[in-house]
């Protein structure tokens, strides 16, 4: 397994959950804790993010029910360390076999150079945010209510946060049928 800090079955499956709520709520790691049935108010929830002190209001699911209730409305505690979560991340998702190749082109020393990995190798608990926000683009979420729900300030950073230009023309590029 790739994970060199794993932690205990119990820990494991907290940490699963976590991230699966970042997934479905699109919530920062520093904001996972906060969420209890107690703050949904007809399927909202309404939260102030820690890091922007922005208010996001974010449309809950019944997987996001399902997990709390699983959990007694208490998520558990994470461990003190992003590095054993991320590290765990990654183990579940190699678990999941989540292994499609990724290739990304960088410029190290002034010079392009191509790497590829398994995409489990490259999630960390900010994957969960930035898939979040990604799915509801490609769903036809307005901009302005995918930001209400991640708490971004700007347009601008929220464009280059989840690439935004780059999905729409892949997004109508799939779409469009001038040669079939």
């Amino acid at each position: 397994m790739y994970c060199t800090y794993l932690v205990s079955n119990k820990e494991f499956d907290g940490i699963r959950d976590h991230f699966l709520l970042a997934c479905y709520t699109g919530a920062r790691i520093s904001d996972w804790g906060r969420l209890h049935k107690s703050d949904i108010v007809n399927g909202i929830w309404k939260y102030t993010a820690h890091k922007t002190r922005e208010v996001c209001r974010v449309r809950i699911s019944p997987k996001v029910i399902a997990i709390l209730d699983k959990h007694n409305d208490k998520m558990p505690d994470l461990p003190n360390s992003d590095q054993v979560v991320n590290e765990n991340i990654r183990a579940i998702c190699q678990l999941a076999k989540i292994d499609t190749k990724y290739t990304q082109n960088v410029i190290k020393g002034g010079k392009l150079v191509t790497d590829s990995k398994p995409r489990y190798k490259l999630v960390t608990s900010h994957t969960g945010r930035r898939t979040f926000a990604t799915r509801l683009i490609l769903q036809g979420v307005p901009v302005h209510l995918v930001m209400a729900q991640t708490g971004h300030k700007t347009l601008s950073s929220f464009e280059s946060y989840i690439k935004l230009k780059e999905l729409q023309t892949d997004q109508a590029l799939q779409d469009l049928n001038v040669f079939v």
